[in-house]
């Protein structure tokens, strides 16, 4: 939980002052807030008058969210892309007495965690239950093999929205989805992987369809063999899950994969009860290829 206060504050922070940077300053109304934040440094304690202060200008202030849409355009504040997110579920804690974090909740605030996570899915219907490890980056994945017991796929979720951002890997600015692709071909294709079948999310589609009507795929670098309609959602999105899918080098598996809004867990194609259905069939195949009725 302190990690979650932690991001909103370090973000509201970076949005306040890039909104100066980009001279959007002169918009705000809520101005003492502003400039009561404008006088925080990183790492401030969260209180529940802070959090009714930052919900104030997220929810008023026009600039804060337009700031927030150009936050890629930063390369000195590092605002989490799950700003919204945080903040919403972070004013849900705070005005219930009890909150129990759904699936989605617990995929959507997993990556602010380290380590491993085990994340457990019942079907109260059918008795049926699941159980979600999520690794953080930080893990080597050799070490994580005792949780392959009965293990049935990788799923990996990225983030399609980064395809026109960038970051400093080694002193080298590379394409931040470009980074997400090659850690998803060096996952599946680990040996201790290869055999298991693969569920890829390409989330934040909501994102996709705002930056792509205004940036082409063709224009960015890293995607400039992308021969398709100019600013087109539905070819993107093809020639996109393509670009990870094709990294697969073990053609007899399994391969699902969803294009998702998990922040909009009712508009989303992939939810907990379809997750259910996939596993399901993803064992129905093992069981038949087992008793050897395919080839």
């Amino acid at each position: 939980m302190e990690k979650l206060k932690s991001l909103v504050v370090d973000g509201i922070i970076g949005i306040c002052a890039l909104c100066k940077d980009f001279e959007y300053d002169g918009e705000i109304e809520n101005w003492h807030i502003y400039d009561e934040i404008m006088e925080l440094e990183v790492g401030e304690s969260l209180t529940p008058e802070f959090l009714d202060c930052i919900n104030i200008l997220w929810e008023n202030e026009e600039s804060i969210k337009k700031t927030f849409e150009r936050r890629s355009e930063s390369v000195v504040y590092e605002i989490d892309d799950k700003f919204e997110i945080y903040l919403k579920k972070l004013t849900e804690i705070d005005n219930e007495d009890y909150f129990e974090p759904t699936w989605e909740d617990k995929i959507n605030l997993g990556k602010i965690s380290k380590g491993i996570e085990e994340i457990k899915l019942i079907n109260h219907s059918t008795g049926t239950n699941f159980v979600i490890y999520h690794v953080h980056n930080d893990i080597n994945i050799e070490k994580s093999a005792h949780m392959l017991d009965d293990m049935l796929a990788i799923m990996y979720m990225a983030d399609l929205s980064l395809f026109d951002e960038y970051e400093l890997v080694d002193g080298v600015e590379k394409n931040r989805l470009v980074l997400e692709i090659e850690e998803f071909e060096r996952l599946i294709n680990n040996p201790i992987f290869v055999k298991f079948a693969v569920i890829l999310l390409l989330n934040k589609r909501d994102l996709f369809r705002k930056k792509i009507e205004i940036v082409g795929l063709g224009d960015i670098p890293a995607f400039a063999d992308y021969n398709g309609t100019p600013n087109h959602y539905d070819e993107g999105i093809e020639y996109l899950s393509n670009k990870f899918l094709e990294r697969n080098k073990n053609y007899d598996r399994h391969c699902f994969h969803f294009v998702t809004d998990l922040k909009n867990t009712d508009d989303s194609d992939f939810n907990a009860s379809y997750f259910f259905n996939i596993c399901k069939e993803i064992i129905l195949k093992q069981n038949l290829e087992d008793d050897g009725f395919t080839d």
